[in-house]
């Protein structure tokens, strides 16, 4: 039985460090940078980290296709639109030469009916590149917290940064883990959604305004 015993503990040893050596933790700092150019420190923003399960990337792969099937025909408006505007900048500028501010005079003389044509379709372009782009961004509003249900949904760690913006995720598992967390700056959504490999060590992430996005509901 005493034997049977320090087998067991043994076992139950090596059982443990294979279990710790498997996992591994992530670390860093949430700073953004403002629309002065200063940067800011993301005091208590929330972090979540996110195992790529095969449940999680079922779920995630349904709700993105979801949102890309409503936000496609708004994203090829968008498309046209540019290319309209494109068009109709060049034949407006070639009409007048250089575009004269307010686009309604050319060299003091009041622009000519075909120019006033050329304008007020250049005008009409911007205005549908306008709405396709509001469009879009309603579509992203609506599927936005779809995909932050999943995320929370799946997330095997929900932590707080401290009080200068410091994250530390500690005991996650070996291989691929989703970070993503959110922040607000001149009330516009700063978002990072990152694939990262946790290896049996401390990784280290920050997370910045450059490396911000991946997140395909909002833009």
């Amino acid at each position: 039985m005493i034997r049977q015993g320090v087998a067991l503990a043994l076992l139950t040893t090596v059982v443990l460090s294979a279990a710790c050596s498997r996992t591994g933790s992530i670390t860093g700092e949430i700073v953004v940078t403002t629309p002065s150019g200063s940067e800011q420190r993301a005091a208590h923003a929330g972090v979540l980290a996110i195992p790529a399960t095969p449940a999680f990337e079922r779920d995630w792969r349904a709700a993105v296709a979801a949102f890309e099937e409503e936000v496609a025909p708004a994203r090829r408006d968008r498309e046209d639109a540019a290319r309209s505007l494109e068009s109709a900048r060049v034949a407006w500028t070639k009409a007048v030469g250089t575009a004269p501010a307010g686009g309604r005079r050319s060299h003091g003389v009041l622009a000519s009916g075909r120019q006033r044509d050329l304008w007020a379709a250049v005008r009409t372009a911007e205005r549908r590149l306008a709405a396709a782009e509001t469009r879009m961004r309603e579509i992203g509003q609506r599927h936005d917290p779809l995909g932050v249900a999943v995320v929370e949904r799946h997330a095997a760690q929900r932590i707080e940064a401290d009080g200068v913006g410091h994250y530390v995720l500690t005991a996650l598992p070996a291989g691929t883990v989703y970070l993503y967390a959110r922040v607000t700056v001149a009330r516009q959504p700063v978002l990072w959604f990152r694939p990262v490999t946790v290896r049996p060590a401390i990784e280290r992430l920050d997370l910045i305004s450059a490396n911000a996005g991946g997140w395909p509901f909002l833009w």
